[in-house]
């Protein structure tokens, strides 16, 4: 039983981790497709922000994104709450912010929670889980209400 604890918490930790990369990737793609519709001089004029910006600025980014990058393997980890908000806040459709509750269920962590054992979550069990932290039930999640439910 204590082997299979194990794996199941090595699982989950990669899991976690591939759906973070997921989620990484995803925002670098929307920042590519962003600059791929700047011109020119706006390309220009962000590269000499970028330049002339301060070192500390640059560490500083340069610390959130090994922040972000580091799992804490903790369910209320903010870096990881952030990634799952992100991942599903692209897959909600259509794309105009916030969460839907389609996109919430499909989330790596939450359809493996799923199923029809009685340990599983069913799907009655995760639409009172957001109704209780989305209101009304019908409306996108914000990132307050995605953590509520979350």
């Amino acid at each position: 039983m204590q082997a299979f604890k194990a794996f199941d918490w090595i699982a989950c930790t990669l899991h976690s981790f591939n759906l973070l990369v997921l989620a990484l990737f995803c925002v670098f793609q929307l920042a590519q497709e962003q600059m791929a519709r700047m011109s020119p001089e706006q390309m220009e004029e962000a590269a000499s922000k970028i330049a002339s910006a301060p070192a500390s600025e640059l560490d500083g980014a340069v610390g959130a994104i090994k922040d972000l990058a580091s799992v804490q393997n903790s369910a209320k980890d903010p870096a990881l709450l952030d990634a799952m908000f992100k991942a599903a806040e692209y897959m909600s459709r259509p794309p105009t912010g916030g969460v839907t509750y389609r996109a919430f269920s499909l989330l790596g962590p939450i359809a493996a929670l799923r199923g029809d054992l009685e340990t599983d979550l069913s799907e009655d069990e995760l639409k009172e889980c957001w109704q209780a932290g989305v209101v009304p039930a019908t409306a996108r999640a914000d990132r307050r209400a995605f953590e509520r439910v979350w």
